[in-house]
């Protein structure tokens, strides 16, 4: 299934991502990302909807800030984190 409308981030230094729902409204069962300068040429990042939920939870919460001197420590922590809400998503779900 593909998406019927992708939709650009704003930013103010080209560097943008453009994401798109692909499933029924208002509840999709994926969510897409792509690079907006390559377009349709783009490869392209598939998420289900408990790893956007988690992504964009880690997001807001500043999990995803990476300090100059830090970096890998930050984004090794950040995807250990989102991996373990993944995994108890999966457990409860199969309950």
């Amino acid at each position: 299934m593909r998406p019927n409308v992708w939709l650009k981030a704003d930013c103010a230094d080209n560097a943008c991502v453009e994401v798109a729902c692909v499933g029924r409204t208002p509840i999709p069962s994926e969510i897409l990302v792509r690079d907006s300068k390559l377009g349709e040429a783009s490869p392209v990042l598939r998420f289900t909807l408990s790893e956007w939920r988690a992504f964009i939870a880690g997001a807001k919460a500043g999990r995803f800030d990476i300090a100059q001197d830090s970096g890998a420590d930050a984004l090794a922590a950040a995807v250990a984190e989102a991996e373990e809400i993944h995994r108890r998503e999966r457990e409860a779900g199969n309950r």
